[in-house]
């Protein structure tokens, strides 16, 4: 059984209390080697009781610079200090839509979205306007999670 100190079962405990299952889904691990990751820096993660991990998972792979890097937390402490969200058009917005333009060919114009499944209710109403047609074919059953 792994080190844990009163902190940490505590905050399993919660976990146990809001979370369903005692975890976010992604990852299910028994009492035993249950922890709760408080700290990242570079390619390790450090639990509540402060053992300390390396993490292969890295935000299922979107990091690869690692946690906290230096260059990251320095771009994203400069964008924080200028405003963190706007709701209209904004030169972040325009500089970002210019970038994916060029680096993909066929795209001509794009639109940000809050999410994918906002992403995929937009793409299937320009479908339905573009062909002309009300119905939309659903599959059931289709898996593309983890």
């Amino acid at each position: 059984m792994l080190k844990r100190n009163s902190k940490e079962q505590e905050l399993l405990d919660k976990a146990s209390n809001y979370l369903p299952g005692g975890g976010l889904g992604n990852l299910n691990f028994d009492f035993e080697h249950a922890i709760v990751v408080t700290k990242g820096n570079g390619s390790k993660v450090w639990d509540a009781s402060g053992n300390h991990y390396i993490d292969y998972l890295m935000g299922s792979g979107p990091m690869i610079l690692g946690h906290a890097h230096p260059s990251v937390t320095e771009a994203v402490m400069d964008a924080v200090q200028k405003g963190s969200h706007f709701f209209v058009t904004n030169d972040i917005a325009i500089s970002l839509a210019e970038k994916i333009i060029e680096a993909v060919p066929s795209a001509e114009h794009l639109r940000f979205t809050t999410s994918g499944t906002d992403a995929c209710f937009q793409a299937m109403r320009i479908a339905r306007v573009f062909r002309q047609r009300d119905k939309v074919l659903k599959f059931e059953g289709g898996f593309h999670g983890v």
